[in-house]
Order: structure tokens, then sequence, then C-alpha cells
């Protein structure tokens, strides 16, 4: 889950559910993991939402991040 404000920063970014191997899922949903989801949704990169060894949680948060860019892209530039 992405929330971003009308200038794109990122205000919050949680897991919402995931389905790693013990110890790989864990990281993915931590407050530690979520505090580094930040900065602005146009310049948040690909590598900085992986976390190595939860391969499907990783891609799910990586298009979660495009889907959630490409709406805000969208609204900013009026569709």
């Amino acid at each position: 889950l992405y929330v971003v404000d009308s200038d794109g920063n990122i205000v919050i970014y949680k897991t919402t559910s995931q389905s790693e191997s013990k110890g790989f899922g864990d990281k993915i949903a931590s407050e530690e993991y979520a505090a580094g989801i930040s900065g602005n949704i146009e310049t948040l990169g690909d590598s900085s939402v992986l976390v190595s060894g939860a391969t499907v949680t990783s891609a799910a948060v990586k298009q979660a991040k495009n889907d959630i860019k490409a709406a805000y892209l969208a609204v900013k530039e009026g569709f």
C-alpha cells in the first residue's frame, strides 16, 4: 500500500500481506523496511524496494510502486 501526497512524496508505505518464506517475509513486512520506502514516487527506484530472497513479495512491491507512480503521473498530467 502506497499513499502519496499531491507532490508525489510517499506519505505511507505498508506491506498489507506477504507469502514469503519465514525470515524473508518478516523483513519485507517490518517497520524498518517500510521506513526505507520514502521520498518521491517519481525517483524511487526498483532496487530500493527489493529484498534479496523475497522474490514474489519484492515483485509485488515493485509492481505496486510502478502502478502508483503511473497513477500519480496520470493525475499530475491531467490524464
